[in-house]
């Protein structure tokens, strides 16, 4: 309970007043909430988005998120991170340790603010091409990365 709350206010102090606006209600408990689930959300956080702004951590904790809630995709964290050719390999060693904090505060709180990418479930680098993207409409740029 200590560490959610703290998440809270580490979110609050760097979203002020925006912190509570949300376009949509939202539950706050994720659904099927369970520790291995989180830390897979954690890891991903951090490999996929560890040096981008605390948007662009919130944006691909979404990703993973809208994902396990859509049909085409399995119904929790870990199995959409770990299919084949989608995301980072998350068994690599950690090496910063902020940024590593960052992603967990994110992780475990990025459900309480509103969703930046819109309900994407797709993203990649920008500097990079990709032929899965070709056809697809023009995604939401947070940082670094294209959200479809």
């Amino acid at each position: 309970m200590k560490k959610i709350f703290l998440n809270l206010v580490i979110l609050f102090v760097l979203f002020g007043n925006n912190f509570f606006v949300s376009t949509k209600p939202r539950s706050v408990f994720l659904p099927k909430q369970q520790k291995t689930n989180i830390e897979c959300l954690e890891k991903i956080v951090y490999f996929e988005a560890g040096n981008q702004s605390l948007v662009g951590k919130v944006a691909v904790a979404y990703v993973v998120y809208n994902r396990a809630r859509s049909r085409q995709f399995p119904n929790d964290y870990c199995s959409v991170i770990n299919q084949k050719n989608q995301f980072t390999n998350i068994k690599r060693k950690i090496r910063y340790e902020k940024n590593y904090l960052e992603s967990e505060c994110v992780a475990n709180s990025f459900i309480l603010l509103p969703d930046p990418t819109k309900g994407a479930k797709y993203f990649h680098n920008k500097h990079t091409g990709n032929d899965w993207m070709k056809g697809r409409k023009r995604g939401i740029v947070i940082g670094d990365h294209l959200f479809y």
